[in-house]
């Protein structure tokens, strides 16, 4: 098959007619054409940090359409290219919701609460979030909340009072 210009050539376009092959070409072929203007994935943002630039990225563990290790494995490499988590932690936090779906509340786990509350702290009052509240209704009603740590910390039970609150869990 022959990958058409412009990667589909229109709305027309039938993408299960693609093999393995094509598919690799059309992929490579999108992210030189793509990558200047969407691409997320350099390893090197410290022109960003350098004009003052704010992360806060959290990702859904059941995410079903972007797989969580790839989130990982980007903050990873932002580590290694500007010298360890403590120089990143300075701009960039990233949090992960076990049990989250991709980008809106849904799957079992508690989803963020104020995540923009969160950044608008960082960025005005120089608070860096350690943890994002969050919450979910579960199928009996009942309300569970849990702040969620900073990667790679996980919040872990004290082992007393009520699972459901989060005053009941520390990150370790």
């Amino acid at each position: 098959m022959r990958v058409v210009p412009r990667l589909t050539g229109g709305p027309s376009f039938d993408a299960t007619t693609l093999d393995q092959r094509t598919f690799e070409q059309v992929f490579r072929a999108s992210h030189r054409e793509f990558a200047d203007v969407i691409g997320a994935d350099d390893p090197n943002p410290s022109r960003f940090a350098k004009a003052g630039g704010e992360l806060l990225s959290w990702h859904g563990q059941t995410d079903q359409l972007v797989p969580t290790p790839g989130t990982v494995d980007h903050r990873q490499r932002v580590e290694r290219a500007l010298g360890g988590a403590g120089r990143v932690d300075d701009f960039y936090r990233l949090f992960l919701l076990p049990g989250v779906d991709h980008c809106v509340p849904g799957g079992a786990g508690p989803f963020p609460t104020d995540d923009l509350g969160a950044l608008v702290d960082r960025v005005e009052k120089g608070r860096a979030s350690a943890t994002l509240a969050a919450s979910v209704t579960g199928a009996d009603g009942r309300t569970v909340t849990r702040d969620v740590c900073r990667c790679p910390m996980v919040a872990r039970c004290t082992g007393h009072g009520d699972p459901a609150s989060a005053a009941n869990f520390r990150c370790s």
